[in-house]
């Protein structure tokens, strides 16, 4: 079900099946993750963007403490993906260039 990803920026986690967004059926990418706590329940959430039509999503997963102690320690815990791995995500799903035109278009570049 989900993915941790260990990069040169830190863990980071998605699911290990590609989302698809509901209104445009474009696929989604990996944008982010939290980490909470709800009495004895730990979770993660887990948010999806579409690079076509800008919809976002957040998935709350419960995960063992393991998990959820090593995502919270990450550099990446509660902070969008750098370019480097948002565009990585993109170029697995075949959607860079509709990426990195969305991102020239907003300034990123």
């Amino acid at each position: 079900m989900l993915e941790i990803v260990d990069s040169k920026h830190g863990k980071y986690v998605k699911f290990k099946d590609i989302l698809y967004c509901p209104f445009c059926g474009y696929p989604m990418i990996p944008h982010s993750f939290t980490c909470g706590k709800h009495k004895d329940t730990l979770f993660v959430n887990i948010h999806y963007k579409c690079p076509n039509r800008g919809f976002y999503a957040t998935f709350g997963i419960t995960v063992d403490n393991e998990t959820w102690n090593m995502l919270k320690q990450s550099p990446l815990h509660g902070k969008f993906y750098p370019e480097e791995i948002y565009l990585e995500e993109a170029r697995k799903l075949k959607v860079e260039d509709k990426v990195k035109e969305r991102l020239e278009k907003w300034g990123y570049f």
